[in-house]
């Protein structure tokens, strides 16, 4: 099978594709410097910027025959969606591939499929409308981005002094953050929408088409940053499996189809993020992509493969989801608490002596800038952690937990 990559590569992904015989091959941006082209089979340079830019741009080229196409970042979704219909592959739609990458089509859609799977929201055009909005339903709120991933300029508000100055924040800086992270095709826009109080979590999806939903057995429970103390938006952990009830884990999974079906996902992997309330299970929100280092923790976890799932769905296949527990594993984001330079991690040496340790990530190099989530800033470190002893992993999870910070 030939499956093309849309954007960006990620070699662990790409080395799964080459391991079931797949021919991988690669639409990057045209401005991309071509450091991906020895990882994969075909490369192909591509202004991904519009779908105009696309349709055009794939007239002018010799394209083999493609099977599959998928991508592995946010920001390459609609592009995907804009060469599946250029080129009649079987893809999500580009109305579904819109719905997935912007946040206000997104709650819209929630809402109208069913009020209950999801806290109200409006779009914010003016700082009267974030106040109109808390006069309604009152605080705390969260104020985001409609097209940004990562937590990035998120802010939780608890006054409407608070609010002032992250709204104030985010309209001074989103454009440029947008810019940073190479955001395109998108005018920046403005969320508020209610605070949800509760633990979340995730669930892998993959969409054959809108009736055919299949799941991942276990969703994957996550740890914010609040709730492990800092003022920040981001995701702190993420662990397999869930200590959830069996029952508590189908209430998540069901919200989670009556997501993607409001979205009218179809041939795509769905990351859907759920918090669990007091009144139940509510939406965060879908990516239509495998969430971020879910294809590992799976791998690692239960022996199911997500990046050959979702290329069994985009071809009609139906995909193998059913694998079995056999290690724990929880993935650890590093933020420091303020802008500053990097200067490393306490405790690196102890923490490499981890029997847990998986693999240590270091996003950066000593004075590189670094800063909160809340401000724009991507993570400085991650720590990967798997075992199946549960007593030795549950010990090193608290090594990390109590003394593992960045150098402030």
């Amino acid at each position: 099978m030939y499956i093309f990559i849309v954007g960006r590569p990620h070699k662990p992904i790409v080395d799964q594709l080459h391991h079931h015989g797949h021919v991988v091959g690669l639409f990057q941006s045209q401005t991309d410097s071509g450091e991906y082209d020895e990882m994969v089979d075909i490369s192909i340079k591509l202004d991904l910027s519009s779908q105009e830019a696309i349709q055009s741009g794939l007239q002018s080229l010799d394209v083999p025959h493609i099977d599959s196409l998928i991508s592995i970042y946010e920001n390459f979704v609609r592009p995907k969606a804009w060469i599946a219909e250029a080129l009649g592959v079987a893809s999500i739609s580009v109305p579904a591939a819109i719905a997935a990458t912007d946040k206000v089509i997104m709650r819209q859609k929630f809402l109208e499929f069913d009020p209950r799977i999801s806290p109200q929201f409006a779009e914010v055009e003016s700082w009267d409308d974030a106040q109109q909005f808390v006069e309604t339903y009152g605080l705390p709120v969260i104020l985001k981005p409609a097209h940004l991933v990562k937590s990035l300029l998120v802010s939780k508000n608890e006054s409407l002094e608070e609010l002032r100055r992250n709204y104030d924040y985010m309209v001074e800086n989103m454009s440029s953050v947008y810019h940073k992270y190479n955001v395109e095709s998108r005018q920046p826009k403005i969320i508020i929408e209610e605070f949800l109080s509760g633990q979340q979590f995730s669930v892998e999806a993959f969409v054959r088409n809108e009736n055919e939903i299949f799941l991942t057995d276990s969703v994957t429970e996550q740890v914010t940053a609040r709730e492990f103390g800092v003022e920040d938006s981001f995701l702190y952990s993420r662990t397999l499996p869930s200590q959830l009830p069996e029952n508590e884990q189908a209430a998540i999974r069901d919200v989670a189809i009556r997501g993607i079906q409001a979205l009218g996902l179809s041939h795509s992997a769905a990351h859907v993020e759920i918090i669990r309330t007091a009144n139940g299970p509510k939406l965060i929100e879908i990516g239509a992509r495998i969430g971020g280092y879910r294809t590992l923790m799976y791998q690692i976890a239960e022996s199911v493969d997500l990046a050959q799932a979702e290329v069994d769905v985009s071809l009609g296949i139906l995909p193998k989801l059913d694998g079995t527990m056999h290690t724990h594993c929880c993935v650890y984001e590093i933020f420091p608490q303020n802008e500053t330079t990097y200067q490393g991690i306490t405790e690196e040496e102890h923490l490499r002596a981890l029997p847990s340790l998986h693999t240590l990530i270091l996003k950066k190099r000593p004075g590189d800038p670094i800063g909160p989530a809340k401000a724009g800033y991507k993570f400085t470190s991650a720590i990967i952690l798997a075992n199946a002893d549960k007593t030795q992993f549950d010990a090193d999870r608290r090594f990390v937990d109590e003394r593992v910070r960045v150098r402030e």
